[in-house]
């Protein structure tokens, strides 16, 4: 059973991310339940986790994300795929997977720019050699 500071944090994490598409972070948090010490909503959200109305990804602001629990327990139904809600993994590893096609486009158009740059100093040279080959 989740306590009624939990219940109003609850409450807040589902409003916030139906309003803004994101969840909030733990010092607005704070300001919204009137409460001064992150800790004590660090404290809170573990609870939250550990009986199953969240998962979050350690060390990632704003990972937060209601369970199919949570959604229960607000008597509300989640706007997401209900897939994702049911397994929490499956939106961590389709954010991996889009990291990683990211990361992979980078390094393409890197590849790309430097073979632009290498093409670049070759005419910049021949276009020296010209000037130079005709007379002014």
């Amino acid at each position: 059973m989740l306590s009624k500071r939990q219940q109003v944090i609850l409450r807040f994490l589902y409003d916030y991310s139906q309003i803004n598409g994101f969840f909030p972070t733990i010092r607005e948090i704070c300001q919204e339940t009137h409460t001064a010490s992150t800790s004590v909503i660090s404290y809170n959200l573990g609870k939250m986790v550990e009986r199953g109305y969240l998962r979050h990804s350690p060390r990632r602001s704003r990972s937060n994300t209601l369970t199919k629990l949570a959604y229960d327990f607000l008597n509300v139904s989640p706007t997401a795929d209900p897939q994702i809600v049911r397994d929490g993994d499956l939106l961590e590893r389709e954010v991996q997977r889009l990291r990683l096609q990211v990361e992979n486009l980078r390094r393409a158009h890197r590849v790309e720019i430097e073979a632009y740059l290498e093409e670049r100093v070759q005419l910049v040279e021949e276009i020296s050699r010209l000037k130079q080959a005709v007379p002014a």
